[in-house]
């Protein structure tokens, strides 16, 4: 992945050294790492965030970076993959030896039947018909005890691909999803996004953006507490996610950021959900659990826009919509903008 000789590795490291120093980065892998990619300005998501936090003047806490790091760099790796191909190919091989051989023992009992019947038809002695009735029933037992363990081989294969199913759910969660408020993470969003506006460009259909930012966070922060912040993040999250249909990708874009991506959906049709979303939010009461305590009302700024197809990038797309809402904070917060 890093392919940079020992001189620009380190002049890179003459460049993060006085960043992590000035933005008090506690300068272990991790966190290097995040702020490699970020003097190298390869990860241009990463790049993006981090100025918009430093624009912010957000402060880069040990969950800040450890975000960063999970959002932007973890991936399924390899090894993961790997790892999760062999156990089922373990498992289907398994499978497969045993079909063969049930396959062989129901051969093997046709042809005692078949021999059978030839017994009873030509010779109704009574020794050879006790002999015959003795060796079906030996043979018949058999089959039994064999489906028995097939059922058995199959009952297993299936809790293992269970287990496998739900390792894999995790560890792709783990890739995609924002660990607090279970909505994707910036990486998915910039896929899912690149994805949308492929599938606009063919077919020719609508595609808006939103841009949401919660109002006054920091204050929220500092007056009450980042558990309390946390769960602000949930509760926005939440309302955001209640309001999407199906194919709409909603994503925590940083910090206290959102995005959401409404596939066909024209502008008037986003600005709707912009103004539902805003007001249904602007409608919630925040309490302290412990206390109960009123923390007061949630507001939020959102930027809206559409893609065009003739004229837009990615990059572009996303500018308007930040702008969009950079407009909204502008104008006194708790607004809806269109671009």
């Amino acid at each position: 992945m890093y392919k940079e000789t020992i001189e620009q590795a380190s002049e890179y490291l003459r460049l993060i050294l006085p960043l992590m120093t000035k933005y008090k980065v506690p300068p272990h892998p991790t966190n290097y790492a995040v702020w490699y990619e970020y003097a190298t300005k390869k990860n241009k998501a990463l790049t993006d965030e981090i100025d918009q936090k430093i624009n912010r003047m957000e402060n880069f806490t040990e969950e800040v970076n450890h975000k960063l790091y999970q959002h932007h760099l973890i991936t399924l790796t390899p090894k993961q993959t790997n790892k999760i191909r062999d156990k089922l190919q373990s498992i289907f091989n398994e499978l497969l030896n045993t079909l063969s051989n049930k396959d062989g023992e129901y051969l093997s009992y046709t042809t005692i039947l078949e021999e059978a019947a030839e017994n009873l038809v030509e010779n109704l002695n009574p020794t050879v018909l006790r002999k015959t009735i003795i060796q079906i029933l030996d043979e018949t037992q058999h089959i039994k005890n064999s489906n028995n363990e097939l059922k058995r081989q199959l009952e297993l294969a299936s809790k293992e691909l269970i287990v496998l199913r739900t390792e894999f759910e995790r560890v792709k969660n783990e890739a995609t999803k924002d660990p607090l408020t279970n909505l994707f993470n910036r990486k998915a969003f910039d896929d899912a996004l690149s994805l949308a506006i492929k599938a606009a460009q063919q077919t020719q259909s609508n595609l808006s953006l939103l841009m949401i930012d919660i109002d006054h966070f920091k204050k929220i922060n500092d007056s009450f507490g980042h558990l309390i912040g946390d769960e602000v993040l949930k509760v926005v999250a939440a309302i955001i996610k209640k309001n999407t249909k199906t194919n709409d990708i909603t994503a925590r874009y940083g910090g206290e950021e959102f995005a959401v991506i409404l596939p066909s959906t024209d502008i008037n049709q986003a600005i709707l959900f912009a103004e539902t979303v805003r007001q249904r939010l602007n409608a919630q009461e925040i309490k302290r659990k412990s206390t109960m305590d009123n923390i007061g009302k949630i507001s939020v700024s959102i930027g809206v826009t559409k893609f065009n197809a003739n004229t837009d990038s990615i990059d572009s797309f996303i500018r308007r919509a930040d702008n969009a809402l950079y407009e909204a904070k502008q104008a006194g917060r708790n607004k809806v903008i269109e671009k």
